[in-house]
């Protein structure tokens, strides 16, 4: 088994990732690099044996030494090339997923987002971005010499960082390991060498026991019943929700206390490595969203279960914005607004088009947006914080891309229009549409001609998804029988690839 591990660590889900690799030191013989931040450094004391193996992410505005020397810049575009190559991804993806920094040009009409130094020079010199990658590529590309990993465990796959390192370890045939939580079961959380990070084992287990007629087990089918007698959002996501409902104006300016004083350590130092949080622009960002949640609520409505019910409409339900997995897992459709667009003008006769917003973007949008979206014809904006599930009851048609609110439809028996893979794919109960030009037929026929499917075989396949996410994923949290869990699930892992 590997002994050298390059770990990439994610800061949503920091607390669990390092217990994992720190139980990984003593129980696998794990020898830990890390690259990270250079503020995170004295995070990870208990996990590196060596302190070199500390790697820290540049400050990407500043120039490199190998871009003055045209053997060294050669030697660096020959592994950029080489990473693009292997991964089928172009350099420019990683600039998209950094939507919020370096890719700011993509979504700048979309939303607001506070501005950074990376972002104000991209916005200057349109060939600045370009610039920022290639040492992000180059500083990746040496950590990897340098440390030379078996494996590489990260957190995600999604930012410019995550992306660059996915694609240095396809170059190199080096299997790169990615946990994330179940979006299917609360608590529980999956490894998976999929570079979009999905997880592939649920997914080829629902596949193969639909074709070959499996009856789900009684557990499966209890957690599907129950889902419907009491749907409930995902543990994790609303864990996210309750930590930002939970935040108070005094602890809100403590923690710009906190990143006033991590900025100022960092300039004092010279600038070295990737910023923090610059505070003013923080703080207008507060107080701006502040100002348009007040301005703006007035612009969605929040329509009672009768009137819906006496509606035919067809509802898609928006990602944050910037959203990392959208830039990523479904890039085609990163900019909502176009994909509202083109709904709303392959809308049937007689429906509308109801646009759930994402409750973390209240505020964000421009007040100009909103009403440019309320003026396409057929659209109808959706509070955030009006409860989801009555408005996917009632839908004709619910289109996504690697939404919840599809798995959501499909437990309610609404008929789905999938625009990209997503992690209920292999139920083989949605339409996928990847080509814009096919959507409108597709809405035509959901709502128009929709699937039937008796009941059993719908449930079936539904509930043996389910059991295929139970039986791949682990609970997640510190204790050591998670842990070793996880261990366990890497080991097998590790073995399909040694196999292979």
């Amino acid at each position: 088994m590997p002994s050298r591990v390059l770990f990439i660590p994610h800061n949503l889900r920091a607390k669990y990732l390092q217990a994992v690799v720190s139980h990984a030191v003593q129980a696998r013989d794990w020898q830990v690099g890390v690259l990270d931040v250079p503020q995170a450094r004295q995070r990870y004391q208990g996990i590196l044996q060596n302190t070199e193996d500390f790697f820290s992410l540049p400050n990407l505005v500043q120039p490199q030494p190998w871009e003055t020397d045209p053997e060294q810049r050669r030697q660096v575009e020959a592994g950029i090339h080489a990473a693009e190559k292997a991964a089928g991804l172009p350099m420019n993806r990683l600039i998209l997923a950094g939507e919020r920094t370096m890719g700011r040009a993509y979504g700048q009409d979309l939303y607001d987002w506070p501005s950074t130094e990376i972002s104000r020079r991209a916005l200057r010199d349109n060939a600045e971005p370009g610039r920022m990658i290639e040492r992000l590529m180059a500083r990746v590309i040496e950590v990897f010499d340098r440390f030379r990993p078996d494996i590489v465990v990260a957190g995600q796959t999604a930012s410019p960082e995550g992306i660059a390192v996915m694609m240095v370890a396809a170059a190199r045939n080096i299997p790169l390991l990615v946990n994330r939580p179940s979006k299917l079961l609360s608590h529980r959380c999956f490894w998976t060498l999929d570079p979009f990070m999905w997880n592939r084992r649920a997914d080829a287990m629902c596949r193969d026991s639909v074709v070959a007629g499996h009856l789900p087990d009684d557990e499966a089918m209890k957690r599907l019943e129950a889902f419907r007698a009491a749907p409930e959002t995902v543990a994790y996501i609303k864990r996210n929700w309750d930590i930002a409902a939970a935040m108070s104006w005094l602890q809100w300016h403590k923690n710009i206390v906190l990143q006033l004083a991590s900025w100022a350590s960092w300039v004092c130092k010279g600038r070295i490595g990737t910023a923090p949080r610059e505070p003013i622009p923080k703080i207008a960002e507060y107080y701006r969203i502040g100002w348009r949640k007040r301005v703006q609520r007035k612009l969605f409505a929040s329509l009672p279960e009768d009137r819906l019910a006496g509606m035919r409409y067809v509802l898609i339900a928006l990602h944050k914005e910037p959203e990392l997995a959208l830039n990523y897992q479904a890039a085609q459709w990163h900019s909502q607004k176009a994909l509202i667009s083109w709904l709303s003008a392959n809308l049937p006769a007689g429906y509308r088009l109801l646009v759930r917003e994402h409750r973390f973007n209240e505020g964000r949008r421009t007040t100009a947006f909103l009403n440019e979206v309320r003026m396409l014809p057929g659209v109808m904006l959706i509070s955030p914080f009006d409860s989801q599930f009555k408005y996917i009851r009632h839908a004709a048609a619910i289109v996504t891309d690697t939404g919840s609110t599809g798995w959501e439809g499909l437990v309610f028996g609404r008929p789905v229009i999938s625009l990209s893979e997503n992690y209920y794919t292999a139920t083989g109960l949605t339409e996928e549409v990847t080509d814009p030009a096919r959507l409108g037929a597709a809405i035509l026929r959901s709502v128009l001609a929709p699937q039937q499917m008796p009941d059993v075989e719908y449930n079936r396949r539904l509930a043996l998804l389910l059991q295929a996410e139970f039986q791949t994923t682990v609970v997640q949290n510190e204790q050591a029988q998670s842990l070793n869990a996880s261990l366990e699930s890497i080991d097998a892992l590790m073995g399909r690839v040694e196999a292979v």
